[in-house]
């Protein structure tokens, strides 16, 4: 599967017990493994072909966190 990063999509969110909520695919990584934000945090996340979805770990698998001051750096 080829993808245009980023992109936004709708994925299974773990601290939302698998929720369904709309996320930013950042970039793939090795194998199955890609990078997402939620919610100002840039985590893993993985993609099922049998569903056809993404399944984010914004509870483990946080990579950094990331907020808006509002002020340009």
């Amino acid at each position: 599967m080829f993808y245009n990063f980023p992109f936004d999509a709708e994925a299974h969110v773990r601290s939302l017990n698998g929720q369904l909520q709309k996320v930013s695919i950042i970039r793939k990584d090795e194998g199955n493994s890609y990078l997402a934000e939620y919610n100002g945090i840039q985590c893993s996340a993985v993609f099922n072909p049998f569903v056809n979805r993404f399944y984010v770990d914004d509870v483990r698998g946080i990579v950094s966190k990331t907020r808006d001051t509002g002020r340009e750096r």
